[in-house]
């Protein structure tokens, strides 16, 4: 693990998500001043690119200026928060504590494997984080993933010399 700068993997991730995103909402940017964290940077952009090419999906095609994909960053207490929101068709409540499990999906066959979000769990808690999401049916899902900060290094001081 080392420092990655989160920003920097969200835009990454705009760049390859583009495609999917531009026919079906306007993306936002909404990014606080966060610190690194601690982490793999490809396995964040794998996250995250699975977060919001979701994201683009849950949005139908065609009504780009009817929606947005949101990227938000902040710090709460400790930890770098990041979020990625839609204003989509949400996930039903019958179905939203299976998200998580390895090949549960809500996508047509063929499409979708059910292994993304699993992965993306895997992945976070593995750094010490944590993935939650809020959904509301015909308006959208937020999926935030807290990751801690690295802490500063403390300072060491020599032991003072006796006088």
């Amino acid at each position: 693990m080392t420092p990655v700068d989160v920003h920097a993997v969200l835009d990454s991730v705009v760049m390859m998500a583009a495609n999917e995103i531009r026919h079906r909402a306007r993306l936002r940017r909404d990014y606080g001043t966060v610190p690194q964290v601690m982490g793999n940077e490809g396995r964040l952009c794998q996250v995250f690119l699975n977060l919001v090419v979701n994201a683009a999906q849950a949005i139908p095609e065609g009504s780009a200026h009817d929606h947005e994909v949101v990227l938000v960053t902040r710090v709460s207490g400790e930890q770098v928060v990041v979020e990625v929101r839609d204003t989509g068709s949400g996930i039903p409540p019958e179905v939203m504590g299976r998200i998580f499990d390895p090949f549960f999906t809500t996508k047509p066959v063929g499409v979708g494997t059910g292994l993304g979000l699993s992965i993306c769990h895997g992945i976070i808690a593995g750094l010490g984080g944590d993935i939650q999401v809020d959904s509301t049916v015909g308006r959208g899902s937020t999926f935030r993933v807290v990751l801690p900060a690295p802490q500063p290094e403390p300072v060491v001081r020599p032991p003072e010399a006796p006088l």
